[in-house]
């Protein structure tokens, strides 16, 4: 069975930039805790633990809903 997944990426605030992700290091300032590639970021299941999760880093960021489609998922 194929389902679509649904989260919430922290994504760093910069208009007209490419989109970079947070993928979970503890300085935001450092380069290498963002990622161009969504399938690399920390997913969230609710926007509020994203914002939550946001509040703390050091760089100003959005939350913003993301699909993955047909994502297998295994009968139990």
């Amino acid at each position: 069975m194929t389902t679509d997944e649904i989260g919430w990426l922290i994504e760093l605030a910069r208009p007209g930039a490419q989109p970079r992700y947070w993928c979970g290091g503890v300085d935001s300032a450092d380069p290498d805790d963002w990622t161009t590639d969504a399938n690399e970021a920390i997913r969230f299941a609710r926007s509020v633990d994203a914002e939550r999760v946001g509040n703390t880093l050091e760089q100003p960021v959005i939350a913003t809903e993301h699909m993955w489609p047909r994502v297998e998922t295994v009968k139990p």
